[in-house]
């Protein structure tokens, strides 16, 4: 089988409902402070099924029933139980290399990217995985691209999408290339590979945001660019997904986004609950993005004090990896939070969110009210406050808090 063929799933698995979630719309928090709801009960009974092929050693032995049970713990946010499960493990053998691939993007997940990047490397030469071959390829990319290399993730994704016809592991292609897009400032770009993985998975019976993440993606994309009708949508369709679900990674994501998307008064709030849910996931680099993106958000609406405590935080959770470290030290630069420099002011913040935006001197004057003279002397005072060169950076340097 090539890699990037559709799984053949064991009967365990095969009871899923077709979303693989529930009617039930759950909560916002953890399921520790709730009564269970069916989605609650029905991942435990998948996760039960993955954990009994985990056990079975001749279930662990046939690829195409331990990929499934490594990708339900990977949904679940199950991370470190992942990793547990690859220690030791160093053959090439292809149960081998799948439990090693799946740990590889649990390390990435945790915030361990460097990890991430070398052990994805390691197994996704190719024909190595006879199964998940290409959707390994597009973890890798994101790893790439969350380690600061998109170019190099490009090219991992060349490669992915040039190994397979079949929609899954294409949509989480095209989603990580629309990561890799928004990561070099081409937004259009970006938005639209995220709508071709919805397309894409529309072939599939695969609804459940904790496995492609392209709405969330999407939808703050979508806001970046001033689409903020596109962005609501994409993102309230993702929360209703993700609280069907029930995992916690997946509805902080999905509130990130919404927040994003929304940006009115009720935005902080949001975005305090999605980084509460992304710490009790372990999604260290979700999580410093939800906390750089309430630090903007907060500078931006008169409240720098909040605005550098969610520095703060964000600070102690990239502790250690260094480029979560870059993107909190931007952040830090917008509000203030960074001794090393002056934050912008809310004038300054505005001018370049809607320089991100693409609007020009001219359309941003008209739109503040201002002169292009005063426009161009803000932006000058934006470059140098955030040691950047002109307007194409500003989408990589500003968090993705939409100015709308």
């Amino acid at each position: 089988m090539s890699a990037g063929a559709e799984l053949r799933v064991g009967p365990e698995f095969r009871q899923a409902p077709k979303s693989v979630l529930s009617t039930e719309p759950g909560s916002d928090h953890s399921c520790a402070s709730r009564p269970p709801s069916l989605s609650d009960l029905f991942r435990v009974r998948l996760l039960g099924a993955a954990q009994s092929t985990l056990s079975c050693p001749e279930c662990r032995s046939a690829p195409h029933r331990l990929w499934p049970a490594l990708t339900v713990l990977l949904w679940s946010d199950r991370l470190c139980e992942v990793r547990a499960l690859a220690r030791g493990r160093s053959g090439d053998t292809p149960p081998d290399l799948l439990v090693r691939a799946a740990s590889a993007r649990a390390a990435a997940l945790l915030g361990d990217i460097a990890t991430g990047v070398a052990e994805l490397e390691a197994v996704t030469g190719p024909g190595r995985l006879p199964v998940g071959g290409a959707v390994a390829l597009g973890w890798l990319a994101e790893a790439l691209t969350a380690a600061g290399e998109p170019e190099r993730a490009n090219r991992v994704l060349g490669r992915g999408l040039g190994a397979t016809t079949a929609p899954f592991p294409r949509a989480v292609l095209l989603t990580a290339r629309g990561s890799a897009a928004s990561a070099t400032g081409d937004l259009p770009r970006s938005l639209a590979d995220h709508l071709a993985s919805g397309r894409m998975l529309r072939q599939t019976t695969v609804t459940n945001p904790a496995a492609v993440a392209w709405r969330s993606r999407g939808a703050l994309v979508a806001a970046a660019l001033g689409r903020g009708d596109l962005a609501a949508a994409l993102a309230e369709d993702e929360l209703a997904a993700a609280r069907q679900w029930g995992a916690a990674g997946a509805v902080g994501r999905a509130l990130h986004a919404r927040a994003v998307a929304r940006h009115d008064d009720s935005a902080p709030e949001s975005l305090d609950r999605a980084a509460e849910l992304l710490r009790v996931a372990g999604l260290r680099g979700d999580l410093v993005a939800v906390l750089c993106d309430c630090a903007v958000m907060c500078a931006a609406g008169g409240d720098p004090g909040r605005g550098r405590r969610a520095v703060a935080a964000a600070e102690a959770a990239a502790a250690g990896d260094p480029v979560l470290a870059d993107r909190v030290r931007s952040a830090a630069r917008v509000v203030g939070g960074d001794p090393g420099g002056p934050a912008l002011t809310r004038q300054e913040l505005r001018i370049a969110q809607l320089a991100r935006l693409g609007d020009s001197n001219r359309v941003i004057a008209e739109t503040l009210f201002l002169t292009v003279r005063t426009v161009e002397f803000h932006l000058s005072n934006v470059y140098r406050k955030l040691g950047i060169s002109g307007r194409r950076e500003l989408a990589v340097t500003l968090p993705s808090a939409s100015p709308h």
